[in-house]
């Protein structure tokens, strides 16, 4: 953001508590995913007559689908907060609920208006999908839908095998309860009963007229008993049942993560079908990157510019703009330091130009001491200032052979990583990383 002012605002805490990637990447992507025909709309937080500060604060909104009433091209009417908003291209309006008549009035303080933007267009943004031929969008992920609502059905009955019908299970004779002799019923004295007792539920069998034993009592029976015809039975269900239910499971979680292209691509994988996966996951995923990037970024901050700008025509107060730059990620692929190292490493054996070997070294510098500030920046300068830091020993060699490197050359090289130690331990590990590059490479060359 040309603006220092607006530049510090969009990278604070001031959407939601996030700062404007933070909204995005936390927030905004997902509402977009489970809503792709909601609303991100930029709204000020507070209206006209509460705006204190110079510039005015503005917070972005995202409106489901099932709150909003409606919306066309020129306005949109939805519910949030306990209050109706009405946003037509020229002004904000907002109105409270009166429960009694179940009915929205403007507020008096509102009767002028929420909030005059003066865009000429509404500061909405549709969150955005695949477009479908019905007239709205489906989610990114809509591909993955079918196989995800089979996935339910499937981890469900795993669920409920795994709980019911994985257990072992006893099956014995029945055995008559001693104390009602199998009748499920005793008699009692009764002082109200015409005979002085009545019948009741034996407490013993509580009515069943069989022994019903805890899992952990023990049955005595006669010897003769124990051999074909033994009374108890331990039976271990067929696991084979539980196993079938996980591989239907994991066949249709394959399904889900092939229908988004998140599939692991296989070491043993061959490399025309690695390509395509990643081709197919690079397309996936830079075709979101480029709508939330070229759209709702750009969108988003176009309208906080034109809300805390102003500019006079004719005597009339508009909105102004000013160019912003916007920088969308170029490839979407985590590398670890391993594999940082070994394209380094191809790089060097296939003969790289050096500028390219150069931007390699920082990228695996990045990797692999992210957390360290002082080797970054040693990195960095070491890089900028000696173009044979990224040479191998060979070919150093060889540009002298050749004439093209000079001995006082390559002894300079040689000794600027001494010389960068040298002035860390003179200058302090503070110092040397808040000061500019060209300051240094002033005092290592003087």
């Amino acid at each position: 953001m040309q603006d220092e002012v607006d530049n510090r605002y969009i990278w604070g805490n001031h959407f939601s508590g996030h700062d404007i990637m933070g909204y995005f990447s936390g927030i905004g992507f997902k509402n977009m995913i489970e809503d792709p025909n909601g609303l991100f709309v930029r709204m000020p937080s507070k209206p006209w007559y509460e705006q204190a500060d110079d510039k005015v604060a503005v917070d972005i909104w995202f409106v489901n689908t099932k709150d909003m009433l409606w919306c066309s091209a020129t306005d949109v009417i939805f519910l949030r907060g306990g209050y109706g908003w009405w946003i037509d291209t020229q002004t904000i309006w907002r109105f409270s609920y009166r429960e009694d008549k179940r009915q929205y009035y403007i507020d008096a303080e509102d009767s002028k208006g929420y909030y005059a933007h003066m865009l000429g267009r509404l500061p909405v943004s549709v969150a955005g999908g695949e477009w479908n031929t019905q007239g709205y969008y489906d989610s990114y992920f809509s591909k993955a839908k079918a196989a995800a609502d089979d996935f339910i059905s499937a981890y469900s009955a795993a669920q409920l095998v795994d709980k019911e019908a994985s257990h072992p299970f006893i099956v014995e004779a029945s055995t008559d309860c001693h104390d009602c002799n199998g009748m499920g019923q005793v008699q009692r004295d009764c002082d109200t009963c015409p005979n002085g007792l009545e019948l009741i539920a034996c407490p013993g069998c509580h009515g069943s007229g069989q022994v019903s034993r805890n899992p952990g009592q023990h049955v005595i029976v006669p010897q003769d008993k124990l051999k074909d015809g033994s009374p108890i039975q331990i039976i271990n269900p067929d696991v084979s049942i539980n196993a079938h239910h996980r591989n239907v499971c994991a066949q249709v979680m394959d399904m889900i993560t092939e229908a988004l292209h998140l599939q692991k691509v296989d070491e043993a994988q061959s490399g025309v079908a690695k390509a395509i996966d990643q081709e197919r996951l690079y397309k996936f995923i830079s075709n979101i990157s480029n709508h939330i990037f070229d759209k709702l970024i750009t969108d988003t901050l176009q309208d906080i510019i034109a809300y805390r700008h102003a500019t006079s025509i004719g005597g009339q107060v508009y909105p102004a703009q000013y160019p912003f730059t916007v920088i969308k990620p170029t490839q979407f692929r985590i590398k670890t330091s391993a594999d940082l190292l070994a394209e380094y490493n191809e790089s060097t054996k296939a003969g790289m130009p050096a500028f390219i070997r150069q931007r390699m070294a920082m990228d695996f510098v990045d990797k692999q001491y992210s957390g360290d500030a002082l080797m970054k920046k040693k990195a960095q300068l070491i890089t900028l200032l000696d173009p044979l830091s990224v040479l191998s020993m060979e070919e150093v060699l060889s540009l002298r052979n050749a004439g093209a490197v000079s001995d006082a050359e390559l002894q300079w090289s040689r000794k600027l990583p001494t010389q960068v130690d040298m002035l860390i331990r003179q200058k302090g590990e503070y110092w040397f990383v808040k000061t500019s590059i060209e300051e240094m490479e002033g005092l290592l060359i003087g």
